[in-house]
């Protein structure tokens, strides 16, 4: 049973400007879903295209770090978790129906 999901993304306080958000679940057999963050941060995934009912693994992805710049491989990054040091990573319980999940991130 999929669902959707949308929020916003930031990384030390302000929104992430190009990246992606990917929702892992526990059980390998289903669907992982990942979608564009926009430049204000926010992203939507639609039902039909959703993470599945349940406990998810977060991942975000920085492309850049600013809009309008190319993405460079210097500005790629990937987190796991809320902070650097933070002992458990990204999770989130997702129910049927919508979700709002909004995700802060401190980079250092």
């Amino acid at each position: 049973l999929r669902c959707s999901v949308s929020g916003q993304v930031t990384i030390d306080g302000k929104p992430l400007n190009r990246g992606w958000i990917t929702f892992v679940p526990g059980n390998p057999t289903e669907p992982v879903a990942s979608c564009y963050i926009t430049k204000e941060g926010k992203y939507s995934i639609p039902v039909k295209d959703g993470p599945s009912v349940g406990r998810q693994a977060i991942e975000i992805r920085q492309l850049a770090t600013a809009f309008l710049s190319e993405p460079s491989i210097d500005d790629a990054k990937l987190f796991t978790k809320a902070t650097p040091h933070a002992l458990r990573k990204l999770r989130c319980d997702l129910q049927s129906g919508t979700n709002l999940v909004n995700v802060t991130v401190k980079s250092k």
